[in-house]
């Protein structure tokens, strides 16, 4: 499974600190086996911020929601209030069953 970003932020970088942490831990103890869980990419509008932050997590960036869609299978959430009901609407757009959405 794949996750990824929508938005940037301290408490998104605090969550893939996380993540990257517990994926180190699960490969050295699991060699040789799949990774159940890895990283994707980043979706904001500021691509600049998203691309420098991608650089140094090993992700992609994502140019369009539907990009991010289509190759993530968990996608968190890190926008202010007023923009999350904007971003709900146009992810209702969207095909979006069998994806989970952290908010």
């Amino acid at each position: 499974m794949k996750y990824s970003f929508i938005g940037l932020g301290k408490p998104m970088g605090a969550v893939n600190n996380l993540f990257k942490s517990h994926i180190k831990k699960y490969r050295l103890s699991h060699v040789g086996e799949e990774m159940p869980l890895e990283p994707g990419g980043v979706f904001s509008s500021n691509l600049s911020a998203a691309a420098s932050f991608a650089g140094e997590n090993d992700m992609c960036v994502y140019l369009t929601l539907e990009e991010l869609l289509i190759n993530s299978d968990i996608i968190f959430i890190f926008l202010p209030d007023k923009a999350i009901k904007t971003i709900s609407l146009t992810l209702g757009k969207y095909d979006v069953k069998n994806k989970i959405f952290v908010i």
